[in-house]
């Protein structure tokens, strides 16, 4: 007596796999919501009048010479630094990075300046 190991599979098991939406359609068209639980608790929180007084104890800070509050409102209002690093090389000249295209010819790329 053979026994067949396949197991059978019930049409009515596969109707829930079925999606309820055509062709093409997405089926969660605004994605999964993005949770932001300290934001949102923050946005409770921060009403105009509590964010004057957190500046206003900024400002009072970096008067009195706190670097660390100073650093901060001066990002705030004028900007952060932009940082620049150039890479020399140990004849002191800029580095020059070339890229190589691998195709199928031999033809190397053009030289750039």
């Amino acid at each position: 007596m053979a026994s067949d190991s396949t197991p059978r599979i019930s049409p009515n098991s596969l109707a829930n796999l079925r999606p309820p939406w055509k062709p093409g359609e997405s089926g969660n068209p605004g994605g999964k919501p993005r949770r932001k639980p300290l934001t949102d608790a923050l946005e409770l929180e921060l009403t105009p009048e509590v964010c004057k007084i957190i500046a206003q104890r900024m400002v009072e800070k970096a008067k009195e010479a706190s670097v660390p509050h100073f650093s901060e409102v001066a990002d705030r209002v004028e900007g952060r630094v932009i940082q620049t690093k150039e890479l020399t090389g140990s004849d002191g000249d800029v580095i020059r990075v070339v890229v190589e295209y691998i195709g199928l010819t031999n033809t190397p790329p053009a030289e750039t300046t």
